[in-house]
């Protein structure tokens, strides 16, 4: 079971990364399209009440009252001023932990070995270790 409001850094980071240079009015079935994880359009809307019960999301000026609403004629959704500073923090929030993942691993490889490491450093400069010692070492 997934934890309440699970969909919320989903749907920042969506809408961040869709809308970087210029915000739009959107629909949910696009939002749906950016963030397939969501699985339902009725997630989705949930998502888009939430947001906008917390102020990141405001009903776009063109879209008609609930009650005149066809389905050819979708409810419409924008990011407001927090919203957008809301879906830039969880975008750079999501490359600064793709970036900390990546040096993690990084830094495994590089250290998977260190004796091995440090004996090639050793025997490469030739100053402080033999080759004879080298083997010795490896050999016990």
């Amino acid at each position: 079971m997934k934890p309440a409001f699970w969909f919320i850094p989903v749907v920042l980071l969506a809408l961040g990364r869709q809308f970087v240079r210029r915000a739009r009015p959107f629909t949910e079935s696009e939002l749906l399209a950016w963030a397939p994880d969501l699985g339902v359009l009725k997630t989705v809307r949930t998502a888009c009440q939430t947001l906008q019960r917390n102020g990141l999301l405001e009903r776009a000026p063109d879209a008609l009252p609930t009650g005149l609403r066809k389905p050819t004629n979708p409810q419409t959704w924008r990011l407001t001023a927090d919203g957008r500073v809301a879906c830039r923090s969880a975008v750079q929030e999501a490359g600064r932990l793709t970036r900390i993942a990546s040096l993690k691993a990084t830094k495994k490889r590089q250290i998977g070995s260190t004796l091995y490491g440090r004996l090639w450093n050793l025997l490469r400069n030739r100053k402080q270790l033999t080759a004879e010692e080298a083997v010795a070492t490896l050999a016990d």
